[in-house]
């Protein structure tokens, strides 16, 4: 039952995320995956190797991630 509120609250905030606006250019929907994926890449770098790496990588899809909204 957890499984099911955590599946419908992640499903819930990218379909909002997503679907906020409507006139994206190819250029911003490009920059919203990728930042989004760079984002969650960070992530794991951190975890799995050094600091340093995940927090460059961070940076940079955060970048991209508030260029595509």
């Amino acid at each position: 039952m957890l499984e099911d509120i955590a599946t419908l609250l992640v499903e819930g905030a990218f379909d909002w995320l997503v679907d906020r606006r409507r006139n994206r250019t190819g250029l911003e929907q490009f920059c919203l995956l990728f930042g989004l994926i760079g984002l969650l890449l960070a992530v794991a770098v951190a975890v799995a190797t050094e600091l340093w790496y995940g927090l460059a990588l961070g940076i940079v899809g955060g970048a991209l991630f508030v260029y595509g909204v």
